[in-house]
């Protein structure tokens, strides 16, 4: 559902201190809520703006003062080198960006911030950079204003996107449940992150569970086809490996083929087959009695 109005309360409407009307209207669930119908009067948001512009302590820095804040805050900053710290500190210096202010929020962010009369660009000693808005082209437009459409077009609801429920699916031309779907990349109705939260999902039929049964089935059984077909190797099959030539060590499928090798000391090595660990699962051994 879209904007609430004071028709859609149920009961009597209430009437908050700050001027705001509110009270229980139905979602799109059929659960009654709490929702603030309208907001608060021009007089009362008035006087919060005044108190909150008011709550910000005025700068009142010396230049000494100043620069102890500004070499506080760029401290904390990572650099590779103290040289590109203070250039980073002359830039700041140096440039005049768009928000020039006189109170507290300088020393909350002096990047972001400049301070009027410190580094704004009047104690610069060197060339003075100033921000400058620049209007975007013809081409920048456009391509602005089809990426917003593009986002537009992606939001619940939009090109007519809404939720069956007799499919339980997005589809186009459905005006039920609209928050529910999005437009998807491919130019098809998908469920929005809202739709994959908090839509119904369809239940699977006979005709499903019985096809989702005989796969299973189907393939248990030929698991244990390839198992019987191929039997593991056991603890037997390696003992045979003991005195064997190369080439029967290296066809076998239990037994690794050693070559003959000079140790560290000078000592030399026969060649020999040993049974191989591959394959092998090891149980737990018997207690010894």
């Amino acid at each position: 559902m879209g904007k609430y109005t004071v028709r859609d309360i149920i009961g009597q409407p209430r009437t908050l201190k700050n001027g705001a009307i509110a009270g229980y209207v139905m979602n799109n669930e059929g659960k009654k809520v709490w929702r603030i119908i309208q907001g608060a009067d021009e007089a009362t948001m008035a006087g919060l703006r005044a108190r909150r512009s008011g709550s910000r302590k005025r700068a009142n820095y010396s230049a000494k003062g100043a620069k102890n804040v500004m070499a506080r805050y760029y401290n904390k900053k990572s650099y590779k080198s103290p040289a590109r710290r203070a250039a980073a500190m002359k830039r700041d210096m140096c440039h005049k960006g768009k928000s020039v202010v006189n109170d507290s929020r300088w020393a909350q962010n002096p990047r972001r911030h400049d301070l009027q009369g410190f580094d704004d660009g009047s104690l610069c000693d060197g060339k003075v950079t100033e921000y400058k808005y620049r209007a975007p082209s013809a081409k920048q437009a456009a391509a602005l204003a089809k990426g917003r459409a593009k986002r537009a077009s992606m939001r619940g609801g939009a090109d007519g996107c809404g939720f069956r429920a007799e499919s339980m699916r997005c589809a186009k031309g459905v005006e039920t449940n609209q928050e529910w779907c999005q437009m998807g990349k491919k130019g098809r109705c998908v469920k929005s992150p809202a739709g994959r939260k908090s839509a119904p999902r369809r239940k699977a039929s006979a005709k499903q569970l019985a096809g989702l049964a005989k796969g299973r089935a189907t393939r248990a059984a030929n698991v244990a086809a390839k198992k019987a077909s191929s039997p593991k190797p056991s603890h037997m099959m390696a003992m045979a490996c003991k005195n064997l030539p190369m080439d029967d060590c290296v066809a076998h499928p239990m037994c690794n083929y050693v070559k003959a090798s000079v140790g560290p000391k000078g000592k030399a090595h026969k060649a020999y087959c040993k049974k191989s660990t591959k394959g092998i699962k090891r149980g737990k051994r018997s207690p010894r009695n």
